[in-house]
Formats: C-alpha cells, structure tokens, sequence
C-alpha cells in the first residue's frame, strides 16, 4: 500500500523540504544576527590581548629605565656590588680593601656524653643579644636536648638558634649561634651558676673592616648599601696585604639601544591597538560605537600634555615620538551576493593615530636618541613617575583601572564594570536572548514541518483515491463500450 509520501500524485517530502525552505527566513536571520554578535565578542577577545600586550610592553619599558651604568668588581673572590634600579650612580672608579668580615657570634658548651644527659640542676640561663632579652628555665630532669629545644622555641627569641653537635665519640656539645653579625650583636649569656655548662665563646661577632676610596670604615654587615646612594656591594673575603679590589661603575653600551627597542614595542603595540580598531570600524560586521571611544580615551592620553615633577618634557612630542601620517590599507572578504553565492569584496580604510620614533638628526623637533643621551633624568621621570609619568597614566588610570578593569567607581562611591568587561556583558545577554529565539524559532519550525507532513500526505492519499477510482471509472467505461460495440455487430 502507498506510504503517502512518495507514492500518488504528490512528492510530499519535496514539497514540505520546499516550503520549509521559505518558512525558515527568520531563522537564518536570527542565526546571521548570533553569528554578527559572536564576531564583536571574538574582537573584543582580541583588543583585550592587544591591551594586556601594551601594558606589558610599558612594564618592561620601566624596568629598562632602572640605571644606565654598570659596575664591575676586578675581584669578584673579595667583592662583588650592584647598582639600584632606581637610583643613578655617576661613572667613575672605587677601591676597596677588606681587612675583616662582619661576622655572627658562636657559643658552646662544654661536652656531654650524650645528648639525653639530665642536667641536674635547678637554674635559669638569661640570654641578651642587643636589646633582645629572654629566659629559658632549667630543671633536673631537664635533658642537653630538652634545653637546645627550649632555647629555640623561647618567647622572644628571635635571633638565637641552638643545636647539638657530635664532635666525637660520646663527645656532644650545645652550639648557640646568631643571625645577626656585628659587635653590636654579641651574645651574653648568665645564670648558669652551676657550672653545668661552662660556655665559650669560639667565634665572637665582630664587625667588618674595610677602606673605600682610602676611608676606613666599620659596617655590622657584610652586605653595604650606605657608603655610596644606589652603589651595594658585598664583603666576600678579606684581601690580601697591599691588594685592592677596583669597582668600575661605567655606562652600560647596550642601554640606549635597550631603551630604544623598549620604546618602539611600546610604538609597535599602541599602532597595533590603533591599526585593529580602524580595521573593525571599516567592516560592517564589527563597527562599534565603544570600540571608537576605547580609541579616543587612548589618544587623549598619548596626545595630552603631562605635568611630571622632575621632568622638563610635557607631551610625547617633547621626548621625540611624533604622529606618523595617516596610511591606506585594505584587507579582502567574503560576502554573499543577492543571490545567495559568495564574492570577495576589498575593503579600503584609512588608519590615523599612529606613532613614531623621531629619528631624524635633521629634524626642528627633537629626537629620542638626543634625549637619551642629553636629558636622561628628565625622560626616565615623564614616563615613570609614580602619579603623573605616562605610564602609570596610560596604563593603570586609563586601561587598567577603566577600559579592562571588572570594577570602576563612580564620583556616586558605586561601582560599574569597565569599558570592555561592560560591553561583554550586554553582548553575552544579547546572544542569550537570541539563542532563546532561535530556539523558540526551532521548536515553531519543526511543528510547522510536522503540520506539513501531515496535511499533504492526506493529500496525497486522498489523491491516489482520486486516481483509483478515475481508473476504475476508465476501466467500466471501456467495458460498457466494448459491450456496446459487441451488440451492435
């Protein structure tokens, strides 16, 4: 017997297929605009890395900027220094020569037969080192490790550490020993009336001793950080009679080109940033009205003026990074034509904004090169002042704290998502709600084919009667005018 759907007059699933295609227009529609809000997502994905990519090119910029010298110890055996990040050491020579190393004093005991020894003794040991002082009680039963233990878990001990060394066969001495070198630090220990542990003092402290420049100096540390500003150098071992250690402080070669680079991956980050969004604003599928103001809050801030205490120079132009000239570009895509087939289309936009290293020794304006060179403090400090230096303007108040941060506050003392997490959230609510009808559209579509299945196959069937009985018809018809003809022969 016929199915209904292939067999009679009618090709029901044809014909459904044929008209589900025209019922589907809203949904293609509705797909088209998930499809438009998963691409401005996906940008908004991709300006954020170019952001993250600026600040951390900016954070690596601060760091170059740290000291442009150098030193070198001619014996790093003896002594070895650094220069601070943040403080700039004048180039020149030092001598040094180290007579004594600051050093922590060492207690002992006199020997135990074992470890596990009762004192037997009833005494109080009374511990001083500085202004430090404390107690640990001893009793009878009291053990040698029961009192190293004691003295290391002490209240107000900060300083002393105590342990038991095996110095021969059934031979254990208590070692006291300070973190703390420098005479000043010396241990006093009282109240060991008894005798029981008759200590002594192996090494004491002392403090270093050594001549800088011919000055002879006395430090409680090995470590000196306060001879020279921004100059640290460390006592490794006394030198020699007659010797001397020569610190070089000298300008580092690479510095200016290290500046350099760092100051053109920032360029090259910012024109990326600029470059992008110029790009999205030329294609319909992603032109936005917030990607267009992240742009201008950008540019106010690298066009702006900039009051930087310490630093002479007020805008980029000063520290020789100009405007480069607008420049043409063009990228190709796939479009569909009214027909429905796909065509490549090329898309011309102009990209503005972008910067530039002034290189140019010819230039009236001045160069980057030249300031490195001539005005170093005053550069350092427009970009790296703590408040006003452009990169804590540009990259903590302007993209950290506003155009990626999850929380801004308002003058109101609320708080509002930032620029970007801002508009993520409306575009993910968009595509929830357009999900929701696409699949209400789904759910509609689906009964619209069943309604449809289900009137042309009654259709179809109430047709292939028709056509039985047309048959039949033809058949008796026949019948009776072969009857006819037989009569009348």
């Amino acid at each position: 017997m016929p199915d209904g759907l292939t067999a009679g007059a009618i090709d029901v699933r044809t014909t459904v297929l044929e008209l589900m295609k025209l019922e589907q227009g809203k949904l293609r529609k509705l797909e088209k605009s998930k499809s438009g809000l998963d691409i401005h997502l996906s940008t908004y994905g991709n300006l954020t890395s170019l952001l993250e990519t600026l600040t951390d090119k900016m954070d690596a910029l601060s760091t170059t900027f740290g000291n442009p010298n150098t030193v070198a110890s001619s014996n790093p055996q003896a002594v070895t220094a650094s220069l601070d990040d943040d403080v700039q050491v004048n180039p020149g020579t030092h001598t040094i020569t180290v007579g004594n190393l600051a050093t922590s004093q060492t207690t002992t005991s006199q020997k135990f037969s074992s470890p596990l020894v009762q004192m037997g003794v009833s005494e109080t040991l009374n511990f001083q080192i500085g202004s430090n002082n404390y107690s640990v009680p001893i009793g009878p039963l009291d053990t040698l490790q029961t009192v190293c233990d004691n003295i290391n878990v002490a209240v107000n001990n900060t300083n002393l550490q105590a342990t038991i060394l095996c110095v021969g066969a059934n031979q254990y001495q208590l070692v006291i020993t300070s973190d703390q070198t420098g005479a000043a630090n010396a241990i006093t220990i009282t109240g060991d009336t008894n005798n029981v542990f008759n200590f002594t003092t192996p090494v004491p402290a002392a403090d270093a001793t050594f001549t800088f420049d011919g000055i002879t100096i006395n430090r409680p540390s090995n470590t000196i950080t306060d001879v020279i500003d921004g100059l640290s150098f460390q006592l490794v071992a006394p030198t020699a009679s007659g010797a001397t250690v020569n610190l070089t402080i000298s300008t580092d070669p690479e510095f200016s080109t290290n500046l350099t680079t760092g100051m053109q991956d920032i360029i090259n980050a910012y024109n990326a940033i600029v470059s992008f969004i110029d790009k999205t604003q030329a294609d319909r599928d992603t032109q936005d009205d917030t990607l267009s103001g992240i742009k201008t809050m950008l540019q106010n801030v690298v066009l702006g003026s900039f009051s930087v205490s310490g630093s002479s120079f007020k805008t980029l132009t000063d520290v020789g990074i100009n405007l480069s000239k607008p420049e043409q570009q063009k990228f190709t895509k796939i479009v569909l034509d009214k027909n429905g087939r796909e065509k490549k289309v090329e898309i011309t936009y102009t990209v503005w904004g972008k910067l530039e290293i002034n290189d140019d020794p010819d230039s009236s304006l001045p160069t980057f090169q030249n300031n490195i060179t001539t005005n170093l403090a005053s550069l350092q400090a427009f970009f790296t002042d703590s408040v006003n230096g452009f990169i804590n303007i540009l990259e903590n108040n302007t993209i950290d704290d506003v155009i990626l941060s999850p929380a801004v506050e308002t003058p109101q003392g609320t708080t509002v998502p930032g620029t970007i997490p801002a508009r993520n959230t409306q575009l993910n609510q968009q595509v929830r709600t357009i999900k929701q009808r696409i699949q209400n559209e789904e759910d509609r579509l689906e009964g619209v084919q069943a309604g449809l299945f289900k009137k042309y196959t009654k259709l179809n069937v109430l047709l292939a009667g028709f056509e039985r009985t047309r048959h039949f018809l033809e058949n008796q018809l026949a019948s009776i005018s072969a009857t006819s003809m037989s009569y009348n022969d």
